[in-house]
């Protein structure tokens, strides 16, 4: 009997915590590592290899098109469909910014008698906050938070609030979040994946709370994209029922929710149920 050779397939890795984790205790367990693990562990006809390269690289690669290349995470462009297939539903759901407060100063943040829990729960407004001269928000320079974020920080960097504290720096997520550490700033804006990862790795997540802002509720949608070829057609077609099949199951949901803090996980799951589970593929 003639046994078929697997064809190959490159899944593009990277460093990038939380997405790609190389080193320390969380080594190999970043949502975009677990996400091609989920995908290899079922699509057991292929000779699955990771390929260490930039996004530009990789793009190169594609539109070359002599190897399979795959990318468990990209956003779906006009430009890029050119030269990948991408999956016809989102591999994830990711969530949007969050304001990150420390969890002894909330008080500072609440409204009157309102319960921790309470606090927790519901969405806060960006620019209630910074209407309060009691706390001071921490930004990059030329940073892009919000859509509209000119609007928003416009009127109080105009003026030079002191509601706002302006850093200059390339370091955007730990140079900030070092003021806050220190209490130089009273809240910050990040991705809740991103500050997950900090603050687990310093030990310290029981410290801090990651708010919702009513600014900030579209959830960014991310897509697995294979080379623009004939092989690319069948794996991407394989993809497409594995995620139709498995986007609902605790194993698949479990990759990204690890990395989501307690204080956003409830609301996290109630937009995933109601939001992610309604896309039709293809959307």
């Amino acid at each position: 009997m003639l046994l078929m050779a697997k064809t190959t397939t490159y899944w593009s890795d990277s460093d990038w915590p939380p997405w790609y984790i190389k080193e320390g205790a969380n080594k190999g367990k970043g949502i975009s590592d677990l996400t091609i693990r989920y995908f290899q562990d079922r699509l057991k006809d292929y000779d699955h290899r990771l390929q260490m390269q930039s996004i530009p690289r990789m793009e190169q690669e594609m539109v070359k098109g002599q190897n399979l290349i795959c990318a468990a995470d990209l956003l779906k462009t006009e430009r890029r469909k050119k030269f990948a297939y991408f999956s016809d539903l989102p591999s994830m759901f990711t969530h949007p910014y969050t304001v990150l407060i420390k969890k002894d100063s909330w008080k500072k943040f609440s409204k009157k008698n309102e319960s921790l829990s309470d606090f927790i729960n519901r969405n806060h407004s960006l620019v209630d906050l910074l209407k309060n001269n009691k706390i001071i928000l921490g930004i990059n320079r030329g940073h892009q938070y919000l859509d509209n974020q000119d609007k928003i920080f416009k009127p109080y960097l105009d003026k030079k609030s002191p509601n706002i504290y302006v850093r200059t720096g390339e370091d955007v997520l730990s140079g900030l979040f070092s003021m806050l550490m220190k209490n130089r700033i009273d809240y910050m804006l990040g991705y809740p994946l991103d500050a997950e990862f900090e603050l687990q790795k310093l030990n310290i997540r029981e410290e801090y709370l990651a708010l919702r802002i009513e600014e900030a509720l579209n959830y960014d949608l991310s897509y697995i994209a294979c080379t623009r070829s004939k092989e690319g057609k069948v794996i991407i077609d394989k993809i497409n029922k594995i995620l139709e099949d498995d986007r609902s199951k605790p194993a698949y949901r479990e990759i990204y929710e690890r990395w989501i803090g307690k204080d956003i996980l409830n609301s996290y799951r109630r937009d995933y149920n109601k939001q992610y589970l309604s896309i039709s593929p293809g959307i």
